[in-house]
């Protein structure tokens, strides 16, 4: 005769399941209403197959990061290599709106408006009729680009000096009253012994 697992360990189970999904969907960078959205897809395509709300996910993602602190310590190696993944990334994603500089809504307009089904039925059959982004646009995107360098470079300590020189001179009172006694200026103090 087999046990029946109890209520409260299945219950546990799925709890510790539902925050581990959540985490993931977390690191991927997922908003919560975009969690939402995922957790509803079927387990077959990575979702959890119900429906769980904003505020609850935030819960698991915290209840998550609690219980992972109690058990793991991140090395300040793994924490820099998952950083500069993440910049990757995001320089990634960057670049290649830059390298297409498209604006995809305003094309999808034109498609519609020229029969098109979508933005890329227009681009294949029709490149010249692509809406270029606008130039506060590609300047917003270029800046964004700037900052990820900048956040890769201090991650890395590259704008950190690579030499520094440090003179101490240290003087008290007695120094100074003695000094002042005898007459003495600083560039004669430093050269007594």
């Amino acid at each position: 005769m087999t046990k029946r697992p109890r209520y409260t360990d299945v219950k546990a189970t799925r709890l510790l399941e539902e925050q581990r999904w959540a985490y993931e969907r977390h690191l991927e960078h997922l908003s919560y209403r975009d969690m939402r959205r995922a957790a509803l897809e079927p387990a077959s395509r990575g979702g959890l197959g119900y429906d769980l709300s904003e505020h609850a996910l935030s819960g698991l993602v915290a209840g998550y990061l609690e219980s992972a602190r109690q058990t793991l310590t991140e090395s300040r190696e793994t924490y820099i290599a998952r950083e500069l993944a993440d910049l990757d990334v995001q320089h990634r994603a960057l670049a290649a709106l830059l390298s297409r500089a498209v604006d995809h809504a305003e094309t999808t307009k034109v498609a519609a408006a020229l029969g098109y089904p979508d933005a890329a039925a227009l681009l294949a059959a029709e490149p010249g009729l692509a809406v270029p982004l606008e130039v506060r646009t590609v300047a917003a995107l270029l800046r964004e680009l700037r900052l990820v360098g900048e956040s890769r470079r201090k991650l890395l300590g590259l704008d950190a000096p690579l030499e520094s020189r440090v003179e101490v001179t240290t003087s008290d009172g007695v120094d100074a009253e003695l000094a002042a006694m005898l007459g003495e200026t600083p560039e004669k103090r430093k050269a007594r012994p």
